[in-house]
């Protein structure tokens, strides 16, 4: 058998699954754009406090943080794609740990962020 047609045996099996998560969360990504666009409107010009008071609502947390990692979810697919077409070996997989090392990060960064946002809690008032 040819190195070509062991590529494309070894392919078999798992691209439907990884095309079906593709398109399911980028269905559920308009949702979460439309809200998102929503709730920059309604808090566009408001003072920072009005911002926190908003957000300290366990709702608009909670569906921040979702579309948050939703779409942090979203891109780590989108760039294993990208590795795995132009990458071999070593380097696809060192390439695809640090693109899940890079979400996991953002994610977290992002849960921490939010989290004290919502609950006042850090130096997150402005000039302090």
């Amino acid at each position: 058998m040819s190195n070509r047609a062991s590529l494309v045996k070894q392919a078999e099996g798992h691209g439907a699954a990884e095309w079906l998560r593709e398109r399911v969360s980028s269905l559920v990504l308009v949702v979460f754009t439309a809200w998102a666009l929503w709730a920059a409107y309604s808090v566009a010009g408001q003072p920072f406090d009005a911002v926190v008071a908003w957000l300290s609502s366990p709702l608009n947390a909670g569906v921040l943080l979702a579309a948050l990692i939703i779409s942090l979810w979203h891109m780590h697919m989108g760039m294993v794609v990208i590795i795995e077409d132009y990458l071999q070996g070593a380097a696809r997989k060192a390439c695809i740990r640090l693109s899940l090392a890079f979400c996991l990060a953002l994610g977290a960064a992002a849960l921490i962020c939010t989290f004290m946002l919502a609950t006042g809690a850090g130096p997150a008032t402005p000039g302090a």
